[in-house]
């Protein structure tokens, strides 16, 4: 009925409460940004020529390969602004076990959405490489969120399977929107983030020391 779409519309969404809901919000949103930014920009730069393109099977293979490193990437951003966020809003994992609290996380995600046999290999290789980039965040002067959403947006252009010829001129597109909607995901997990129950869980893991 319409009156159940428009309560269901205007229904503010449920809070996150504890690691599931954390691994389902994150995988969720992976998912949705990894398909945004490839097949529909694919199709927007294709225009007519869609239905034509999608009868060769070499772009098929491409958009198919832009998606599942478009979703490696993404997740990466995802997770770690996350990890950042946490510790902004004093939410403690146990130092000993932050990173595999991620690579948990990671592997949870890509485990929601199960990749073809040509890209498992890459997917099941996605959590290490969560745990690479935070690593490199945790080394050096973290980057703010927006910063590392740009990084997401640059991988993912590189993979376009629309020759360059026809898309050089869009990397700024395509970039800013993968920046936009990590940055708009950021914010929801801000907004929906129920740090008290959170710490709960996390502690139900590996209590953290109180600083």
């Amino acid at each position: 009925r319409v009156i159940d779409r428009l309560k269901a519309w205007f229904r503010k969404p449920d809070p996150i409460t504890d690691i599931a809901d954390l691994s389902g919000f994150l995988g969720q949103r992976t998912a949705f940004i990894a398909q945004k930014s490839t097949f529909e920009y694919c199709r927007m730069r294709a225009g007519l020529q869609w239905d034509k393109l999608f009868l060769e099977q070499a772009f098929v293979d491409g958009i198919e390969r832009a998606q599942w490193v478009a979703f490696d990437s993404v997740l990466r951003s995802l997770i770690t602004n996350a990890d950042t966020m946490f510790v902004q809003q004093n939410l403690r994992i146990a130092p000993d076990s932050r990173l595999e609290f991620w690579r948990g996380i990671a592997a949870d995600c890509v485990a929601m959405h199960p990749p073809p046999p040509a890209y498992a290999d890459l997917m099941a290789a996605t959590p290490d490489h969560v745990v690479d980039r935070l690593r490199q965040q945790l080394a050096s002067t973290p980057l703010p969120p927006d910063d590392v959403a740009v990084e997401a947006g640059a991988v993912i252009f590189d993979v376009l399977p629309i020759h360059m010829e026809h898309r050089q001129l869009d990397r700024d597109m395509v970039v800013n929107n993968v920046r936009l909607n990590v940055m708009r995901t950021h914010e929801d997990l801000r907004d929906r983030l129920n740090t008290e129950k959170m710490q709960a869980a996390l502690d139900s893991i590996a209590p953290a020391p109180v600083a």
